[in-house]
This record gives structure tokens, C-alpha cells and sequence, in this order.
């Protein structure tokens, strides 16, 4: 009765072990595979602050005209009619005297003008800089956020493609540990195991059983997060390629220098001290006397009942010219530049402290990346002899010469040196992404 029991029981995990087995391939070979290009296409396209963003630029651009930085004329016009109706007493020099009760009078006037302003002490050419550096603040802006998400996407992608791989290698210890119980169940039917080793291959099947499903909770978790980057449905099923190739850095001196160019963080900084370098020309504009230019096209009819003239009419263009110069604005002007060069002494600080925590950082990740390819060059060796250890062990135990609990060992050993492997290429793999976005090279 026991015997029965305890075959049941191993028909029956064996049954389960092989569905989830057949599940999990299946489920991988079934995805199509999200390509890393077709992830940041979707992300960027779909990312509702690069939208917001990509508007605030083109209000930059349209921003950026000649009306909006005064350089264009202003034109007007002008017109006027007016009727009256007086009683008049003119009294003349020579002793004459003139009235009339209710005497009317008619006027009209019509004219078109123009003003344009010549100079006004660099004032215009000010502004016109500042709105050309706003356009461009506004797409670095774009930009900036733009490389902050597909740094964010790649990482996720090979986080993806690490759990998978992860995954991959459980299920290949799942597949040996199948393969020792069913060997251990053999040589129990012929006399020479106990019950306890099968017991042993059990139990290490079962730990990695329920690893694997540990790991597919967190792959669940981590498409969420992925699906919630990309902005699509939260359900929507990812599978990624887990190739990963490690590209050729520059030299660290190079990526620093590329870094100080390229930045986000330092091309704003840098963006910041020409608008105020802007803003002090535009002040110091009330130091130099403005120039405008003006004509107009005039005409006027005027006809009353009473006085000199029976009627006057007269038309045509006129132009002056209009120099003038503030003694005094009513403005502190000693103390505004005094602010704005202060503000322009504060965002160069601000400049050497970012490039400071640059340098800072790509020296520790530059480190970083060189301790994980010395330990990538020993985990390659390590994995060497951990296969040739694993191929001993299982031939050793076919003959009875070793336990399975040393099987399982040497199995351990070579799925845990495979796992440093994974780990340690996607943490260079991380490092890589990193110091490109650091250095604006990401794109």
C-alpha cells in the first residue's frame, strides 16, 4: 500500500513539474520577441510629458519672431469727423465786426501712421537672443527628457532580459534535477539507493520549483512596470531578447570631455548664463538714446460758416525723425545689474558643481565596470569547471560511486556560478547605459 502511495505521488509531481516545464517554454517561444528600438519607439511616442513638452517648444518657436522682439513697424490709422453748431462775435482790428446765430462748422480728418524704432540701445537684439535661447532651452528641455526615458526603457529591457534569463537557467536545473530523481528512482527499484536520496532529489526539485515561480512573479511584476514606462495596457504580455552585447567604451578622460559637452544638466546651466547675460544688455539698453522714425499720410477737410476760410482741405505724406534720451529712467539700474550679475555668478557655481558630480560619477561607474569585467573573465573559468565538475558528479553517480546530494552540489555550484555570470554581464550592461545618458549619448 505504501509503495503505491509513494508511486502515485511521483507520477503525480512528475506530471506537474512536466506542465509547468512545457508552460514555461511555451510561453516564452510563443511571445514575439519586443524589439529595444521598437520599446523606445513606443515609449517615446506614447509618453505624455514628451508630448506636453514637444507643445512648449513649438510655443517657443512660434514665440521666437521680429514682432516679438520690437524690430517690426507699427502702423495705425486715424480718423475723425465732427460737426458744430455756434453762435459767433468776431471782432477785427480795423473795426469791422462779424456775427452770426448758429453759424455751423464741419471737420474731418483721416491719416494712416508709421513708427519705427531705429535703436533703442541693443535692446531689440537683447530680446531677439533671449527668444532664440529660450527655443532652444525648450527643445534641450525636449530632449533632455526624451534621453532620461530611453535610459530608463533600456534599463528595463535588460532587466527583463536578465529575469528571463534567470528564469532559463532554472528551468535547466529543474531539467537535471528531473533527470537525477528519475535516475535516483531507478537505482531505488534495483536495491542500490535509499529512499532517502530520492527523498533529497526531491526536495531540491521541489526548492527550484518554487524559485521558478518566484522568478515569474517577478517577471509578472517587472512587464507592469514596463508596460506602465512604455504607456500601453498594463496586461499587455512582453518578451525581449535576452542577447546582450557589451559595446566598446571611450577611454574615461574621453567621457568626461563628452559628458561636459553633451549633458542635459550642463547645456541648460550654460543655456541659463546667456539669458542673463541677455538680460544685462537689455538693461544697460536705458544707458543709450533711442532713435525712431515716423511718417504718416494726413488728410483733412474742414468748412464752417463763420470765420477766414469757407472751407480748408489738405493731404500728404509726411516723416520725422525723433532723437531722444532718458537724463533719468526712474530706475535703480546700479542695483538690477548688480542682482542679474549675481544670479550669472550663482549658475556658474552651479555649472562647476554639475560638472564636479559629473566627473565624480563616471569615475565610480568607470571603476565599477572594471571590477565586473576582471570578476566577468573568472566567472568564465569558474563556469568552466563547474560543467566539467557537474558532467563527473552525474557520471560518478550512474555508477554508484557518489550521492545525489553531491550531484546536486555540483549542479548548485554550476547553476549559481551561471547565475553570477547573468548578473554580472547585466551589471556592465547597466554601467554602459548609465554613462551614455551621462554623457547625452543615448539616443
Amino acid at each position: 500500500m505504501t509503495r503505491t502511495l509513494i508511486t502515485i505521488f511521483i507520477n503525480t509531481f512528475r506530471i506537474q513539474t512536466t506542465a509547468c516545464l512545457l508552460f514555461i517554454s511555451f510561453w516564452i517561444q510563443a511571445q514575439p520577441i519586443l524589439t529595444l528600438d521598437d520599446a523606445i519607439k513606443i515609449g517615446v511616442q506614447n509618453n505624455f510629458q514628451i508630448q506636453i513638452l514637444q507643445s512648449n517648444e513649438q510655443i517657443a518657436i512660434n514665440n521666437n519672431n521680429p514682432a516679438n522682439a520690437d524690430f517690426l513697424p507699427r502702423v495705425s490709422t486715424t480718423g475723425s469727423y465732427s460737426l458744430s453748431n455756434n453762435n459767433t462775435q468776431q471782432e477785427f482790428f480795423n473795426g469791422d465786426s462779424r456775427s452770426a446765430s448758429g453759424a455751423g462748422s464741419r471737420n474731418a480728418r483721416a491719416a494712416v501712421d508709421a513708427n519705427w524704432t531705429i535703436f533703442d540701445g541693443f535692446r531689440r537684439e537683447a530680446i531677439k537672443e533671449e527668444l532664440q535661447l529660450d527655443e532652444r532651452r525648450a527643445t534641450e528641455i525636449t530632449q533632455a527628457e526624451v534621453l532620461a526615458l530611453i535610459e530608463q526603457i533600456q534599463l528595463a529591457y535588460f532587466e527583463l532580459g536578465q529575469l528571463q534569463k534567470e528564469m532559463a537557467l532554472t528551468v535547466n536545473s529543474i531539467e537535471l534535477n528531473q533527470a537525477i530523481l528519475t535516475l535516483a528512482l531507478q537505482k531505488q527499484r534495483i536495491g542500490t539507493a535509499s529512499e532517502a536520496e530520492v527523498l533529497q532529489a526531491r526536495s531540491q526539485l521541489n526548492i527550484d520549483s518554487i524559485q521558478l515561480i518566484r522568478q515569474q512573479g517577478q517577471l509578472t511584476g517587472s512587464e507592469i512596470a514596463f508596460n506602465q514606462l512604455l504607456n500601453q495596457p498594463l496586461s499587455t504580455t512582453i518578451s525581449v531578447s535576452d542577447e546582450i552585447s557589451l559595446e566598446t567604451l571611450p577611454n574615461q578622460a574621453a567621457m568626461v570631455e563628452e559628458a561636459k559637452s553633451k549633458n542635459p544638466q550642463l547645456v541648460l546651466a550654460r543655456l541659463d548664463q546667456l539669458t542673463t547675460a541677455m538680460q544685462i544688455k537689455s538693461v544697460k539698453s536705458v544707458l543709450y538714446p533711442k532713435l525712431n522714425l515716423g511718417a504718416s499720410y494726413v488728410y483733412n477737410f474742414s468748412k464752417a460758416e463763420v470765420g477766414f476760410l469757407l472751407s480748408n482741405q489738405t493731404y500728404g505724406p509726411s516723416t520725422q525723425l525723433t532723437l531722444t534720451y532718458d537724463i533719468y529712467s526712474g530706475r535703480n539700474l546700479k542695483k538690477e545689474l548688480q542682482n542679474i550679475e549675481l544670479v550669472q555668478g550663482n549658475l556658474l557655481k552651479d555649472q562647476r558643481r554639475i560638472e564636479w558630480e559629473i566627473e565624480s560619477r563616471i569615475v565610480n561607474l568607470y571603476n565599477d565596470y572594471a571590477n565586473l569585467a576582471v570578476l566577468q573573465d573568472a566567472e568564465d573559468r569558474q563556469i568552466l569547471i563547474a560543467e566539467k565538475n557537474t558532467l563527473l558528479a552525474n557520471e560518478l553517480y550512474r555508477y554508484g560511486r557518489n550521492t545525489s546530494f553531491e550531484v546536486r552540489e555540483a549542479v548548485l555550484r554550476e547553476i549559481q556560478a551561471k547565475n553570477r555570470l547573468i548578473q554580472n554581464e547585466y551589471q556592465m550592461k547597466y554601467i554602459e547605459i548609465q554613462l551614455k545618458a551621462i554623457a547625452g549619448m543615448l539616443r
